[in-house]
């Protein structure tokens, strides 16, 4: 899939083709772009959209060096970060005053 074809903000793909579920174990070997949100392209990931994960998400964001991502929340699910190059600053907290740098 092309990068101007990505699933526009706002629509969710059948994520659930990209998942391999043997025996309860969830797994995932190549990860295309797949969609776009909030300024980054995904790659499918794993969560509660194609596991039967209910408070975890974990998904390939390809970010552009100097990408912004608008504030958002997660609600009633974690996210985990593994950096595979570069660095992110995350702003968090009442009026995104708190940070890290990973």
């Amino acid at each position: 899939m092309g990068e101007d074809e990505l699933i526009l903000e706002g629509e969710q793909g059948d994520l659930k083709k990209y998942v391999e579920d043997v025996g309860g174990i969830h797994g995932l070997r190549e990860v295309h772009k797949v969609r776009g949100w909030n300024n980054i392209q995904y790659g499918a990931g794993l969560s509660g959209k194609n596991t039967p994960a209910t408070k975890l998400s974990m998904n390939k964001a390809f970010i552009p060096p100097g990408g912004i991502a608008k504030a958002h929340i997660h609600v009633d699910f974690d996210v985990m970060v593994f950096l595979l190059k570069g660095s992110v600053r995350h702003e968090f907290g009442p009026g995104c005053r708190n940070s890290v740098t990973h």
